[in-house]
């Protein structure tokens, strides 16, 4: 469910971006890596209300090595052209920026609600660039190029698919984060371990799909930024959510 709802999701972001006009690495970048790192956010926030901490950062620390190690490698392997270095430098800064603020902050095996708050300045900054970013953009499709994106039925189907998907993804993190604790249990295995394995993997799926189906398109550049932004999104977002939702902060056992 996750997958085939994130991939429905993402196919009605990408409809959504294009009409306006976004670049697709901006599109990749933002629209993209949220739709496709909601179910990260939501396997996390679910786990931290639960009482699972291991099974929050596990997940989300686990996607960004899948998203990097996996993700990326077969992105860089199969597309043909290179992304604009300008763009590409600017938000790979931020994610690396956010990794060593990550590290500093939860150095003590404790992310705090204030040192939350420093990984959501991150966050800001990252939609302050995007923001300077969309001002450059080119103009949103008009006359014949977009009939066919305007028409009435393609309209309604890619709403049906934004709901849809949205949903089979909640519902699918929560069944994730509620036998993956059963596993863990049944199986002896410490929840972290769990989390930065089997569940990291799965959610880390949708991105999987969006850079395969980028690549098969010929425009690498959305599964790129797909990766960047999610992995930035991950820490920035997902961790600080984390902290907040569990009392005494997020201890960083895992």
């Amino acid at each position: 469910m996750i997958i085939k709802g994130g991939d429905w999701f993402v196919d009605a972001a990408i409809w959504i971006a294009k009409i306006t006009g976004l670049p697709t690495f901006i599109i990749g970048a933002t629209v993209v890596s949220v739709a496709t790192t909601l179910p990260e956010l939501i396997v996390s926030a679910n786990a931290s209300l639960k009482g699972s901490p291991e099974m929050a950062i596990g997940n989300a620390i686990g996607s960004t090595i899948c998203n990097i190690g996996l993700i990326s490698a077969i992105g860089i392997y199969f597309v043909p052209h290179a992304v604009d270095r300008i763009t590409f430098g600017k938000k790979g800064a931020i994610m690396i920026g956010a990794a060593l603020l990550l590290i500093i902050t939860a150095w003590d095996l404790t992310l705090t609600k204030f040192e939350a708050l420093a990984l959501v300045a991150i966050m800001i900054l990252y939609i302050v660039v995007n923001l300077r970013m969309l001002k450059h953009r080119p103009e949103p499709l008009d006359g014949d190029d977009d009939e066919g994106l305007r028409e009435r039925k393609t309209v309604m189907i890619n709403l049906a698919k934004f709901v849809a998907g949205a949903g089979a993804i909640v519902f699918g993190a929560e069944q994730l984060v509620n036998n993956g604790e059963i596993i863990a249990r049944l199986l002896g295995v410490p929840e972290g371990i769990i989390a930065l394995t089997l569940i990291a993997l799965g959610t880390s799926l949708p991105e999987l799909t969006t850079t395969v189906s980028s690549i098969r398109k010929g425009d690498g550049s959305i599964g790129v930024g797909n990766i960047i932004g999610a992995n930035i999104l991950n820490i920035a977002l997902i961790l600080s959510t984390s902290s907040f939702l569990s009392p005494g902060g997020l201890p960083m056992t895992t």
